[in-house]
């Protein structure tokens, strides 16, 4: 049916060149549930980026470090994700940057709030991987 289709779309539509047709069954994909998924209302309340790098020996998983700070962060972690990596290969060890967007469901974060977050993660990242904060 597929090849006698695209003759006739392309006739109809006075299409010209090559035509291709592709059919989707999209019952499947959107009466799928995918676990996991976590939904959450949108908050109102604006977002707070929370930058961390840490220095990490080779043998640190980067995916990990991410579960570990996620963690850590809680209920306020919108998002966490690694977005720079440097490497000191003279020392054997690695600087892992990781962005955290931390937003609450009903108020603007404080400051002290966030700086509470950093240091829990920096906790958790010290004592299940060994990873030390970099400080400025």
């Amino acid at each position: 049916m597929v090849g006698e289709l695209a003759p006739e779309l392309a006739e109809r539509y006075d299409l010209t060149g090559r035509v291709a047709v592709l059919l989707v069954d999209l019952a499947g994909v959107l009466g799928a549930v995918a676990e996991g998924w976590q939904i959450r209302p949108v908050s109102r309340y604006p977002a707070s980026d929370l930058d961390m790098a840490f220095f990490v020996g080779d043998d640190v998983v980067a995916g990990a470090l991410e579960v570990t700070l996620r963690e850590a962060a809680g209920e306020l972690a919108e998002e966490v994700g690694l977005f720079d990596v440097w490497r000191d290969a003279s020392r054997g060890r690695r600087s892992l940057a990781f962005r955290a967007r931390l937003r609450a469901p009903d108020r603007t974060l404080t400051d002290p709030e966030v700086a509470e977050v950093r240091e829990r993660a920096a906790a958790a990242a010290l004592e299940r991987h060994g990873a030390v904060l970099r400080r400025a």
